[in-house]
């Protein structure tokens, strides 16, 4: 008879325990992706709550099994397979366009973000992925892009970044380093009405992989600058105040691959080249803070990536800044 009442005892907690609407999952290591419980709540209705009074699905939609690699320097994400098989259709939810989840590591929310459900014309203020909609065809099929649009002044509160999140990706054998852009040298060499400013930078490979990175000692200079935006000069506060270099990209978009743009450069290794953009306007004597962006987004499938023991490397990526008198 006591050992029956024990047994009704513990089926009882069990019972109860299963019939909760947010079981409290065992902490393991990674990330998890959850939607909301209130699929009608709206993005912006989400972002306004208390995180931790949103109440989530008891299953995640993503989770780190589900992810190869996670590249922290651009928070691009390579799965497992096709995004098809783990970007859900979400005809249940509102129809705001943009999808809340919840971001937790050890079943703790780190931010609400937001799966895109179709395009739209605007940028939510949290971060986002696109889902399978027509901007996100520029990625291969088995990468997605976890974005987050911020004013440059306020990217030290980048919540991708939290140290919660690398040392998740890290437990679960996913982070990748990637790479890092540094702006060395600015010089106007030809200054005139239509003027020449050359510039220096340096990849830098944080990755454990030894990667493949567009190389303008490979291309020709109108190619480069299809991918990178040249030397922007700025004032003080940010704004442009040298019209960028731009001569019309020749390249039919979404770029063709070709790997004959590219060098490898091994893991924990760095690689400088310099540019020279002719195009700008006559630019006045001052001082400048500059920067420039890259960007290397073409569909690579998983089959063309790995090449004599590197991987073609995939993202976005700005410089740092760097002050220039001329």
């Amino acid at each position: 008879m006591k050992n029956f009442f024990l047994f009704y005892l513990v089926l009882v907690i069990f019972v109860r325990c299963s019939d909760t609407k947010n079981p409290v999952k065992p902490e393991g290591n990674g990330i998890e992706f959850y939607f909301l419980n209130d699929t009608t709540l709206t993005l912006q209705e989400a972002l306004e709550k208390d995180m931790k009074s949103l109440t989530t699905q008891s299953t995640p939609w993503l989770t780190s099994d589900d992810i190869s690699i996670y590249d922290f320097s651009t928070h691009f994400i390579y799965l497992k397979g096709d995004k098809e098989k783990y970007i859900p259709e979400l005809k249940n939810h509102n129809d705001e366009s943009l999808v809340p989840f919840v971001l937790k590591t050890k079943n703790q929310p780190v931010f609400v973000g937001a799966l895109y459900t179709r395009d739209i014309a605007f940028v939510p203020n949290c971060p986002a992925i696109g889902g399978l909609i027509a901007f996100a065809e520029m990625f291969p099929k088995d990468v997605i892009h976890l974005s987050h649009f911020l004013p440059r002044d306020q990217r030290h509160n980048d919540p991708r970044n939290n140290q919660v999140i690398k040392d998740a990706l890290i437990e679960s054998s996913i982070f990748h380093g990637g790479i890092t852009l540094t702006l060395d040298s600015v010089a106007v060499t030809e200054n005139s009405d239509t003027s020449t400013v050359s510039y220096t930078f340096t990849y830098e490979n944080n990755d454990m992989d030894d990667l493949y990175v567009l190389d303008p000692n490979l291309t020709t200079t109108s190619v480069f600058q299809c991918f990178s935006s040249g030397i922007i000069f700025r004032d003080s506060t940010w704004n442009t105040i040298i019209p960028t270099y731009q001569d019309g990209c020749f390249l039919d978009f979404p770029f063709d691959f070709n790997s004959g743009w590219f060098v490898k450069v091994g893991a924990h290794e760095k690689l400088s080249r310099t540019v020279r953009s002719r195009g700008y306007p006559y630019i006045p004597a001052g001082h400048y803070r500059c920067d420039f962006y890259m960007t290397c987004v073409f569909r690579i499938e998983l089959p063309q990536r790995y090449y004599e023991g590197g991987r073609y490397w995939l993202g976005y990526l700005e410089s740092n800044q760097k002050e220039f008198s001329f």
